[in-house]
């Protein structure tokens, strides 16, 4: 079999396409860039927001269109979700079962026979009722101790890898699907974070990014489990995905500031800077602020964060109030998102909901804060330590370590680490010279 792989979502999606991906390896497929001729496409799927539904459902639809004789097998959180079985997919898999997606794939693309669900270790055909289906297959997800490590890397050479540690959720966001979808929160047991990230190190990694759906939930504390992996892999700099601000504390911040290889960026899930806003979110209301607090004191560093505007009941003044806690604690990375209402979940059925010329609009203004702050920031940068991964038309682009993405007039770098005066910026991208 010759396959191709689309991940759409997070940096976790990522880490399980290429766990997927080099599993079938293992078993003698052959892997091919998306886009070129192959028997099967393995799409993994992104159930986030409403947006993240319509570009999955567009990639599965692109891919049948453009793939007419190959097995489609769709993965992942909107697979999860999905009460009915889309007709121009082959094989339906959830967010469990990784292995017995893998079989089933193998088996139809070797018979071209039924179509196959597969979630989480519950097969059925086609003419499985997909509801039922999904009804077994939180009951099997929360059962697991653990969550699945990943395979060995690709055999490409990475610069920055991205290494899961921990898979689900165990918070109960009113806004959120995704504990539905992921089941409750599991961590990779330690010896396979470590045994992983040797083989990232093997590969040639410069950078090892932490990642997973809730990594602060990660058992023994993420902070002792970055230190840990920073103390083994002393030439390798980590840097740590998505954090929710309860875990930064000063034992956090004391452990983390002692390690050199530690990038100096955080990237905080703040979702508002409104009190009442929070608290409708079923999110704690003073968490963030002290979490920017101690990382400023503890680190010379960048921060970023998560805001969804235009939540169920967001008055001007309370949009107003989360805007004023963006540029008081200077975040120089804000993603932000217009609130989109997930099936399922208490925000959706929530009173006072804003129109989508409402939230679009909010969205703007946001995001006119969040380009002037990056701006500001970017002006203060001087002299940055550069890890180079692409290389375009005579330039070589790269991540510093406080994640500003750096581009110099130089080429044959890649995955080499450069120091690099800043001299200018275009774009998102600074400009400077080795």
């Amino acid at each position: 079999m010759i396959f191709s792989c689309l991940t759409l979502g997070c940096k976790t999606n990522q880490t399980e396409t290429d766990s997927l991906a080099e599993t079938l390896m293992s078993h003698g497929h052959e892997y091919s860039p998306y886009g070129g001729a192959v028997n099967a496409v393995i799409i993994n799927t992104c159930s986030v927001t409403s947006v993240s539904d319509k570009k999955s459902r567009a990639a599965i639809s692109r891919a049948r269109r453009d793939n007419p004789g190959a097995v489609i097998a769709v993965h992942g959180c909107m697979a999860q979700a999905m009460t009915e079985k889309p007709p121009n997919v082959d094989v339906l898999g959830g967010t469990g079962d990784r292995s017995g997606f893998i079989e089933a794939l193998e088996r139809v693309t070797a018979t071209r026979g039924a179509r196959l669900i597969i979630k989480n270790g519950v097969p059925g055909s086609s003419r499985s009722t997909v509801g039922a289906v999904i009804g077994r297959t939180l009951q099997y997800i929360n059962s697991q101790r653990f969550a699945d490590a990943q395979s060995a890397p690709l055999q490409k050479q990475k610069t920055r890898a991205f290494l899961k540690v921990q898979d689900g959720c165990s918070n109960s966001c009113s806004y959120c699907i995704i504990p539905s979808l992921r089941g409750e929160s599991r961590s990779v047991p330690l010896a396979d974070v470590v045994q992983n990230a040797k083989r990232f190190a093997d590969s040639g990694a410069k950078e090892i990014v932490l990642t997973g759906i809730e990594i602060s939930a990660y058992d023994g504390g993420i902070a002792h489990l970055a230190a840990t992996l920073a103390e083994e892999f002393q030439s390798i700099r980590f840097r740590l995905g998505s954090l929710d601000s309860s875990c930064v504390t000063s034992e956090f911040a004391r452990i983390l500031s002692a390690r050199k290889n530690i990038c100096p960026h955080f990237h905080l899930a703040v979702q508002s800077g409104c009190g009442k806003t929070l608290a409708a979110m079923n999110r704690q209301t003073e968490k963030a602020a002290q979490a920017v607090k101690l990382l400023r004191s503890a680190f010379d560093c960048t921060l970023g964060c998560d805001i969804i505007v235009g939540f169920p009941g967001e008055s001007e003044a309370d949009f107003l109030e989360s805007l004023d806690f963006i540029e008081n604690h200077k975040f120089t990375f804000t993603h932000i998102f217009p609130y989109s209402d997930r099936p399922g979940t208490a925000a959706a059925s929530m009173p006072n909901k804003l129109t989508n010329a409402e939230k679009r609009a909010r969205a703007r203004r946001a995001s006119e804060l969040s380009d002037r702050l990056f701006a500001e920031s970017a002006a203060k940068q001087i002299f940055l330590d550069v890890l180079f991964e692409t290389e375009k038309d005579g330039e070589s682009i790269g991540h510093a370590e406080n994640y500003f993405e750096v581009c110099v007039k130089a080429e044959n770098l890649r995955n080499e680490i450069r120091r690099v005066k800043i001299l200018g910026i275009r774009g998102k991208t600074l400009i400077g010279e080795l």
